[in-house]
């Protein structure tokens, strides 16, 4: 009895901080900021119960390490050494969140491995979470149609270079790109459990699948057009029929909406007569002067482009260690002074996990991101390999998941994206579970 109280007690805390996935921009707290929200508090107490509940024993840790896990050390001992060398406090907080969501991942591998949650336990939460993302993003667009000024929603008279006049959900999160992301990793892993259930879907799936697709659509990030990619591909993993018959097609097609993606990205087309053009270069997203001219309208690099060049430029300045862990946004002075942008565009992000571990973290972290990237598409490819999608749906979903974040790494800071690295502990320890329990290091 009192065992299965334990149980239900880390089963629930798990799920608390499942749940508390949707919330990652609520608080604001002395010297960390917005660092700090929902999912870290109930992490603590996740890691409490599972003392309390379960005394660590120390050979559960000896499962066969995998490659991503040493390229994970890697990463971490690449953060450090920057942060040795950057001298700055900010540095040091980078260093504890890396920390915390290396954490994460092997508490979550521990947790599996051991049998004490099993993959398919996270759903129920993750569903709460979905809901919690798709219905705070909804009322969020439709009360900004109506003029309320909330959180939850982008007005409609915010300036964006594309589908402006809308508003934009936005929900609990930090802008609109990580609502699509969430309520995509939500959507993904509904979807391969209803495929592999094969039973006729109920009206609370449709709702749920409904739901989380209308906030996505309604966030208009073309962050969608990754995880369209992203979906099709696990459909493939997972033997759909349709998709499975045209590989061909499938490959051309995702190369083809990537590349649009990207081009959507770094470019923007425009009118330098319209009022929209003025508006954009002044709030600093896009450069000024025109680089080419197509149909009447004129081609501007947007502040993507401007700062994964100011980034190169950085990383090969500040040669081997880089600027610092989280010191890139802080160096906007020295950058702007250096013309690698210009005055007019306010303190940014790298904007890429690519250029800026380069500028940040210098060449050891470009090489520790390099080894991740392959550890971990090489564990995904022995995993498809072996079948697993077959064994484990959800693995197929955890797989597209991390596609998309590899694809969308280009353009976005994903390391520090919270529910991808919850995916990859779940996809990691589906592989460790699944199929492949006695793989060693080079797997």
């Amino acid at each position: 009895m009192k065992l299965l109280q334990k149980h239900s007690l880390l089963s629930f805390s798990l799920g608390v901080y499942i749940a508390s996935l949707a919330v990652t921009d609520l608080l604001a707290l002395p010297y960390v900021g917005n660092m700090v929200q929902l999912p870290e508090i109930f992490f603590v107490l996740l890691v409490a119960v599972l003392l309390f509940t379960r005394p660590v024993q120390w050979k559960a840790f000896r499962f066969p390490l995998l490659t991503v896990d040493y390229a994970l050390l890697f990463l971490l001992g690449a953060f450090v050494l920057s942060a040795l060398f950057g001298i700055s406090a900010r540095s040091w907080l980078e260093v504890l969140g890396i920390t915390y969501f290396l954490s994460v991942y092997a508490v979550l591998n521990y947790c599996i491995c051991n049998r004490l949650i099993t993959v398919e336990s996270l759903l129920p939460p993750l569903r709460v979470a979905g809901y919690i993302t798709a219905i705070s993003g909804i009322a969020g667009w439709l009360l900004a149609q109506f003029g309320a000024d909330t959180a939850l929603a982008w007005p409609k008279d915010a300036l964006f270079p594309y589908f402006q006049g809308f508003g934009r959900a936005d929900g609990f999160f930090y802008n609109p790109n990580n609502l699509l992301s969430f309520a995509g990793v939500c959507f993904f892993f509904e979807t391969a459990f209803l495929i592999r259930r094969g039973q006729p879907l109920k009206w609370g799936d449709w709702a749920y699948l409904f739901l989380l697709l209308a906030a996505g659509v309604l966030s208009f990030s073309k962050l969608i057009v990754l995880y369209f990619i992203g979906w099709l591909w696990m459909l493939y993993w997972l033997g759909a029929p349709v998709v499975r018959r045209r590989k061909k097609l499938l490959w051309a097609g995702s190369i083809a909406l990537a590349m649009v993606f990207y081009l959507a990205t770094h470019v923007v087309f425009i009118d330098s007569a319209s009022p929209q053009y003025e508006q954009l270069w002044k709030a600093g997203f896009i450069l000024k002067e025109p680089f080419g001219h197509w149909g009447g309208l004129e081609l501007c690099w947007t502040n993507y482009s401007v700062n994964k060049y100011a980034a190169f430029r950085a990383g090969l300045d500040h040669f081997p260690f880089g600027l610092g862990a989280g010191q890139y946004v802080h160096s906007a002075a020295d950058l702007i002074a250096s013309g690698y942008f210009p005055s007019y565009f306010p303190p940014y992000e790298p904007h890429s996990t690519v250029t800026g571990a380069w500028a940040e973290l210098g060449g050891c972290g470009l090489l520790a991101l390099a080894f991740l990237y392959f550890s971990v598409g090489k564990l995904i490819h022995k995993g498809l390999k072996k079948e697993l999608a077959a064994a484990v749906p959800l693995f197929a979903a955890g797989a597209a998941v991390l596609l998309v974040a590899l694809l969308d790494g280009v353009v976005t800071d994903t390391l520090f994206q919270r529910h991808y690295w919850v995916v990859l502990a779940v996809a990691v320890a589906a592989c460790r579970t699944g199929t492949l329990p006695a793989l060693g290091l080079f797997v």
